[in-house]
């Protein structure tokens, strides 16, 4: 399959995917804002109103490195996962098996996005403005991206080998 006819593929399966997704719940595309937010909430009720740990802006610290783990784990999960989850598909149709993995890793990504926003507008907000050391959030995040992407082919490799490793890598 030529590269740009897997790459069409993959997004329009990763598209699809959020629909059905979006389609499933009452509050629809408003989960991809709310379950990350949740996460962050119970973390700062915690370490912050439970604990009083008081280090000035923990919300900010708390919401930069949560949302991004929950990218991390999320993804690499759900792609680790999703070639057994296919294997109709893939018995039926010849096709590249990678593009399953990385149509889950490419859904992810359409949802941080979302989620990305929703962290500069809130630092935005905190008084802290885009300056020049901003950028260096470009290679942060590719680097980020290619973590995923090399972790969930690793798992979904190891998901099919033995499916117990689903169970290790969630």
């Amino acid at each position: 399959m030529p590269l740009l006819k897997y790459l069409r593929l993959m997004d329009t399966m990763a598209r699809m995917a959020l629909r059905a997704d979006a389609s499933r719940y009452f509050l629809g595309y408003l989960w991809w804002l709310l379950e990350p937010l949740l996460f962050v909430a119970v973390f700062y009720v915690v370490f912050e109103l439970v604990l009083e740990t008081g280090r000035g802006d923990f919300l900010v610290f708390l919401m930069c490195g949560k949302l991004a783990f929950i990218w991390f784990s999320k993804s690499v999960n759900q792609a680790s996962n999703s070639i057994p989850a296919n294997k109709g598909l893939i018995g039926r149709i010849n096709v590249t098996k990678t593009l399953f993995p990385l149509s889950v890793i490419h859904e992810g990504v359409y949802r941080q996005m979302a989620v990305f926003l929703l962290l500069f507008c809130f630092l935005f907000a905190r008084g802290l403005s885009p300056d020049a050391t901003w950028l260096f959030l470009v290679p942060i995040i590719l680097v980020n991206y290619l973590m995923i992407v090399a972790c969930s082919f690793v798992g979904a490799c190891l998901v099919c080998v033995v499916r117990d490793f689903s169970m290790v890598i969630s």
